[in-house]
């Protein structure tokens, strides 16, 4: 496991708002390491090695912990809307409020997943206009570079 560039607390700060209540064992390091493995790495390439030296630590608080936040969310969003009980999957349902069809959930994730997508956008800008103090990035190893994606398909 990398080290993990966000806390659980951070993530909760950033990505959920005071009134939204999420359980905190699904915000684990295994979600943490997942996102960042996931959405950061084949994007950064070799300079996300380097994201925990200090020298990048006003970096990573301004560019790249709101991207990772808002992916640990797209990530426990499914968790989030059933649990494993001795009855197997299961929902929950309340007086105050039921859960979500598969359509909401779908469109919940999609915004999740773009707004993530626009904040790790930023953070590349932010490199490629900055080269000088970002050596390790190479534009040529970053999928998005190479890869285009349209509904979740690659083309």
């Amino acid at each position: 496991m990398d080290i993990l560039l966000i806390s659980p607390a951070e993530i909760m700060e950033i990505a959920f708002s005071a009134s939204e209540k999420v359980r905190p064992d699904l915000i684990n390091d295994i979600k943490i390491d997942t996102a960042q493995t996931k959405f950061l790495k084949p994007v950064l390439g070799k300079l996300f090695g380097r994201l925990s030296d200090e020298s990048n630590t006003d970096f990573v608080e301004e560019y790249i912990k709101p991207p990772l936040a808002m992916f640990v969310k797209y990530l426990i969003l499914d968790d989030a809307t059933a649990s494993i009980g001795t009855m197997g999957i299961i929902t929950s349902e309340t007086e105050y409020g039921n859960p979500i069809t598969d359509k909401q959930l779908s469109r919940l994730k999609k915004r999740v997943l773009n707004s993530a997508n626009c904040m790790l956008n930023k953070a590349l800008e932010y490199i490629e206009e900055n080269p000088e103090l970002f050596p390790e990035y190479n534009a040529e190893e970053n999928i998005k570079n190479r890869v285009v994606m349209k509904n979740g398909l690659i083309l």
